[in-house]
């Protein structure tokens, strides 16, 4: 789970993770089948479309759980959207750095946990 909140908080998507024990398990499910930097893009679109900026992880599941699994030849972290691009809004943009620091970080960390 590590990977996904700190793929998230890279992005700029700073959230509560305080979740129940089956959505864990959920989330470690979506992890699995959709792949980190999947939720992450989707997440950012979610993140622009919110009326007011979301306080959970919660706020995202429902979309996460929609969204079809990777194909096994599909690339392990697929190029940025334009969902992920403007967190920030007029901030110099130094977000689309954070966001690859982010989703290579959580590349690196599913290569070591998949090697043990």
């Amino acid at each position: 789970m590590r990977p996904l909140v700190d793929a998230m908080s890279a992005a700029g998507m700073v959230v509560s993770w305080q979740l129940e024990s089956a959505e864990w398990m959920l989330l470690q499910a979506l992890i699995e089948r959709c792949g980190v930097a999947v939720l992450v893009d989707h997440a950012g679109g979610a993140w622009q479309a919110a009326r007011s900026r979301p306080r959970s992880a919660r706020y995202f599941v429902a979309g996460w759980r929609s969204l079809p699994t990777l194909p096994a030849n599909a690339p392990e972290v697929p190029q940025l959207g334009p969902n992920v691009v403007a967190l920030h809004g007029s901030r110099p943009s130094t977000t689309d750095q954070r966001v690859r620091e982010g989703l290579d970080l959580a590349a690196r960390l599913r290569e070591q946990e998949q090697a043990q």
